[in-house]
């Protein structure tokens, strides 16, 4: 498992101007909605992004949420922009 590539990087920039659930990642980035989830998955397990439960009219869905690690992740990687 790459801990950053490409796709999750974008995912966590997304994620730290405002939280998100995978269905809308998907649309955003233009990635399967599997590939979402897998990246999601991965950084969860990483500590970078957690799961919080949302209850909706019809059903409840997750939304992801940036953890402080994940911006710590992203302010190292700006610094070498």
């Amino acid at each position: 498992m790459s801990l950053i590539g490409k796709t999750k990087l974008r995912m966590l920039r997304l994620l730290d101007n405002s939280p998100s659930h995978g269905y809308k990642l998907h649309k955003e980035i233009g990635v399967t909605t599997s590939t979402v989830y897998q990246h999601l998955n991965e950084l969860e397990e990483a500590g970078m992004v957690e799961p919080h439960p949302v209850e909706g009219d019809t059903r409840s869905r997750t939304e992801y949420h940036i953890t402080d690690e994940g911006r710590q992740l992203l302010d190292l990687l700006s610094q070498d922009e």
